[in-house]
């Protein structure tokens, strides 16, 4: 995929967007273990580094990068950072099962102007397999992640309800 390929601007990590998500991720499975100034093997990095991975752990770093991704904007305390997620939300559950046809009522807020953010929240994830966008807006999720992929949206509104209550804070 040529996206992939493609060098990101960045003066640090946490400039880049999906590594940031996937160290973080690695760092929730116990792959790795994070100090101040060390990457060291976590007690999962044993089971990672086996000829078969098992697949609770697979599952579990793709629904923590899918959940730090989404959550970045949060964490980075943007203007409108809920409202975003809730749109990247909504786009996503209706990938994950087309029939409930979600619509989410900040997607109206400004005139549709904080779609675009939540189409770039999903882009993270089509930049790494787990999504993908669909000309108008919408997204797919393939078949074999969409169990991962939910497990990643419950994370992220988890953190929500940790981090700031059942009430989120609106950002304005």
């Amino acid at each position: 995929d040529r996206q992939i390929l493609e060098p990101i601007p960045a003066l640090s990590m946490s400039d880049v967007a999906p590594l940031e998500a996937w160290w973080a991720a690695l760092e929730t499975a116990e792959i790795i273990e994070l100090t101040a100034t060390r990457v060291r093997p976590g007690p999962a990095a044993d089971q990672a580094r086996a000829s078969v991975v098992p697949l609770e752990l697979c599952e579990l770093v793709v629904a923590c990068v899918v959940a730090e991704a989404l959550t970045s904007e949060l964490r980075a305390s943007a203007y409108f950072a809920d409202q975003v997620l809730a749109v990247a939300v909504s786009r996503l559950l209706n990938a994950l099962d087309p029939s409930l046809k979600i619509t989410e009522s900040a997607e109206a807020l400004f005139g549709g102007l904080l779609v675009p953010r939540a189409l770039s929240l999903i882009a993270h994830l089509e930049r790494l397999g787990l999504a993908q966008l669909l000309p108008g807006g919408g997204c797919v999720v393939p078949p074999e992640l969409r169990g991962a992929v939910a497990r990643g949206i419950i994370l992220a509104l988890r953190y929500i309800d940790e981090v700031f209550g059942p009430e989120p804070p609106l950002v304005e």
